[in-house]
């Protein structure tokens, strides 16, 4: 606030570490914490859900935010989804495991496409469909190249990217009401352009170009080819999160390395890679 940095005490009972964090469709952030999700309204007010019967789990992997007012929470007990008001309050809540299809009850990822639908990438067990009632399970079996999906992203065209551990990235053309065995699955690994086979996450830009991160930097896929960015301090760096700002400016966030920052105006194509002027 006022460009200060402020320590909010209210939260210690809930603890100290704050893992992931979303905004709800009423402006309400909210933050993952050891012993429950603590909350800041857009007036200001704090809230906090640490009631064991509305959180199964506190072991949070992702936290995220729906249409509808629903908070998202991927956790080593499946997902939890919480509906709450704009005052922060629990309207409803429902937890989903195994009983109710998900039999991978880690979930690392999720996004929600244009349709209303949940993507959940789990740890080992693949991918996850959630239309509102029943999970559609997608595997190796079905054209997946890795079961550890790291992150999920639907780009402009309804495509579904999928970054995965070992597996590079898989792609899904996803039309609503095609069965599932018909659906277009394609997978990219290193030989066909990518840095590495390990992706940490995938962002689209505004100019509708995927920027994926991985183990070994960053590669950009644009024109239906890869292309590495070609950034010295980023080359060996594994690039965990990805974001560009309104006035354009990119910004990537790495495992040991720190956080980048540079302009889009600053990049220079050359052969078959992009540049940056590191000196800007």
């Amino acid at each position: 606030r006022n460009g200060k940095m402020y320590r909010i005490d209210q939260f210690s009972a809930l603890g100290s570490y704050s893992g992931v964090s979303t905004k709800d469709r009423f402006g309400t952030c909210w933050f993952s914490m050891d012993k429950g999700l603590a909350g800041i309204t857009r007036r200001g007010d704090l809230v906090q859900i640490d009631d064991p019967s509305k959180l199964p789990s506190t072991l949070f992997y992702t936290l995220t935010s729906d249409n509808y007012g629903n908070l998202i929470a991927g956790t080593n007990k499946g997902i939890n989804i919480i509906t709450v008001d704009q005052y922060g309050n629990v309207i409803h809540q429902n937890n989903y495991s195994s009983k109710e299809g998900l039999d991978n009850s880690i979930i690392w990822t999720i996004a929600q496409d244009r349709s209303g639908n949940m993507w959940l990438g789990s740890e080992g067990g693949g991918l996850y469909k959630y239309a509102g009632e029943t999970f559609t399970h997608f595997n190796t079996d079905d054209g997946l190249n890795s079961n550890i999906v790291f992150s999920i992203l639907e780009d402009r065209n309804n495509n579904v990217w999928l970054g995965t551990y070992e597996g590079g990235i898989t792609v899904i053309h996803a039309d609503e009401g095609q069965p599932q065995r018909e659906m277009q699955i394609k997978n990219y690994t290193t030989a066909n352009g990518l840095t590495s086979n390990n992706v940490a996450t995938v962002f689209d830009d505004k100019t509708g170009r995927i920027w994926i991160g991985t183990y070994s930097g960053i590669s950009i896929y644009e024109k239906d080819k890869f292309y590495r960015l070609n950034l010295l301090q980023l080359n060996n760096s594994t690039v965990l999160t990805i974001y560009q700002s309104k006035s354009g400016i990119m910004w990537a966030g790495t495992d040991e390395g720190g956080v980048f920052r540079f302009d889009v105006k600053d990049m220079k194509f050359s052969g078959d890679e992009w540049s940056v002027d590191a000196s800007k």
